[in-house]
C-alpha cells in the first residue's frame, strides 16, 4: 500500500489517501477518519458511506467538502 499525505499552504497535514497495487484508493482526513474510496475497477468514487459521489476520481472533492464542514 502507497500513502500519500495532503497538505496544505502551510505545511499542515489534511489528510492521506492510501492506494493499493490495483490503483484503488481510500481517503482519510487529519484525524483518521474515512472518507470515501475511488474504485479503478468502476472508475467511479464513494463516500464514506458507500454512495456515488462521482465518475472518475473525485477524492479530493470529498476531502475539501470534509474540511470545509469540520
Amino acid at each position: 500500500m502507497i500513502t500519500t499525505l495532503i497538505r496544505d499552504s502551510h505545511g499542515n497535514i489534511l489528510g492521506w489517501i492510501n492506494a493499493d497495487s490495483s490503483g484503488s484508493q481510500l481517503l482519510y482526513d487529519q484525524h483518521g477518519n474515512y472518507l470515501g474510496m475511488y474504485e479503478v475497477r468502476g472508475n467511479l468514487t464513494l463516500n464514506q458511506h458507500g454512495n456515488y459521489v462521482g465518475p472518475g476520481n473525485v477524492l479530493m472533492m470529498l476531502g475539501s467538502t470534509a474540511s470545509n464542514t469540520a
